[in-house]
This record gives structure tokens, sequence and C-alpha cells, in this order.
């Protein structure tokens, strides 16, 4: 098993700017929410990579018939 070191302060800067980013994204984040029954946010901190994250909404299905919900 190979031991991976932790940059406390490389941790903390990356956590903040996923952070930033959301907020900054909030307003697109937000719309479109119809139908949305969750938002998940998936980061991976990865101390030989870029910080990424996915952000996913999952949305629920309604039957419809003729444009009336069923």
């Amino acid at each position: 098993m190979t031991k991976i070191e932790v940059n406390t302060c490389e941790t903390e800067k990356a956590l903040i700017a996923i952070g930033q980013s959301i907020i900054d994204r909030a307003k697109d984040i937000s719309n479109d929410l119809d139908r949305v029954r969750s938002i998940t946010i998936h980061a991976e901190l990865n101390p030989d990579e870029i910080t990424t994250f996915d952000i996913t909404k999952n949305y629920i299905a309604l039957l419809t018939e003729r444009g009336v919900k069923i």
C-alpha cells in the first residue's frame, strides 16, 4: 500500500476552489429545477491532479397523457 502525503494547505485551497466555483455557478445550477429530485455534487481531491467536481441533477419522470399528469 502506498502512503500518500496530504498537504493541508493544498487541500484547503482545493476545497475553497470547489466552493467558490459552486457559488459562482449557483444561478446556473439552480435553473430548471422543475422535476429535479436531487442535486449531487461529487468531488475527488487527488494530490497529483487538478481539482475537479461533477454536479448532477437527478430528475423524476412523470407519465403524462395528452398534457395531463397521471
